[in-house]
């Protein structure tokens, strides 16, 4: 399934953000927001590739996932299976709201997955509901310093 420009930046690079605050979050740390920014950038440059030229959609998700694992790394010099822990939780995250959001707009909406492609105000609001799990984690890591792991970053910037 093509995603239109307009789509995909808004729904993708959101949705990155959340998914790598949450991740870092929960390990206790936090990142300056123009790393937030290009981890985001470069996930989605990568993903749009994939997506838009090598027609991988399954694996395109895969791939995001590895990209911000290895950035993490990178840049905070953590644990890789904690990271990969606590990238999973996100994506569970994310997958509860995108099942969630769907199945509710799906029946009592009585829409389907087309009609929700070709229309962009049912659209986005399919995938920000879907985001809503994740978005309560971040917060709930911002006010309340949620956290799984209290690791030490080798290479933190502030």
């Amino acid at each position: 399934m093509k995603l239109s420009l307009v789509k995909f930046i808004f729904n993708g690079f959101p949705e990155v953000l959340l998914l790598l605050y949450v991740s870092v979050g929960l390990l206790g740390l936090r990142m300056s927001v123009e790393e937030y920014i290009k981890v985001g950038m470069i996930n989605l440059f990568i993903l749009a590739f994939i997506r838009e030229y090598l027609d991988l959609f399954g694996l395109h998700t895969f791939i995001g996932l590895i990209i911000i694992i290895f950035s993490i790394n990178y840049l905070l010099e953590v644990d890789i299976m904690k990271i990969i822990i606590s990238m999973f939780i996100s994506f569970i995250l994310l997958f509860i709201g995108e099942t969630f959001t769907f199945s509710l707009m799906v029946n009592s909406l009585g829409v389907d997955i087309e009609e929700i492609n070709n229309n962009l105000k049912l659209y986005f609001m399919v995938v920000y509901g879907a985001k809503i799990p994740l978005l309560i984690t971040a917060l709930a890591i911002y006010k309340f310093d949620l956290k799984i792991f209290n690791e030490k970053a080798s290479k933190l910037r502030d």
